[in-house]
């Protein structure tokens, strides 16, 4: 009835989602700087990392559009982990990636 099929299934269901944390990280980063830099005046994408789009007073944006995506890569990271039993590095090496994104969102606040 319920038992342990079911929380198996919602197991599988929880990895899954994890899992598209991280397929979804990606363009959505990309989208929102793109959509910033674009309507940000004076800035350059040429000459410019997307990393200065998070100064100013919309520098809230990318600053957000950093934590946002480092939380993304933690989930995916929980979701390697959990997908990849004997896997040792990946899920760390995506850890360790989403905490240095969100240390940028967090550390960006110069001015």
């Amino acid at each position: 009835m319920g038992g342990q099929g079911s929380a198996v299934q919602h197991g599988h269901r929880l990895t899954n989602l994890l899992l598209c944390c991280g397929a979804v990280a990606g363009p959505i980063f990309v989208a929102a700087f793109t959509v910033e830099g674009a309507t940000r005046d004076g800035y350059d994408p040429m000459s410019e990392p997307v990393s200065a789009l998070a100064l100013g007073d919309r520098g809230w944006t990318q600053r957000t559009n950093f934590v946002g995506t480092g939380a993304l890569m933690l989930a995916y990271s929980k979701g390697l982990r959990r997908a990849m039993r004997d896997a040792r590095w990946a899920p760390r090496l995506v850890g360790a990636f989403g905490i240095g994104l969100v240390g940028a969102g967090c550390s960006s606040r110069i001015r």
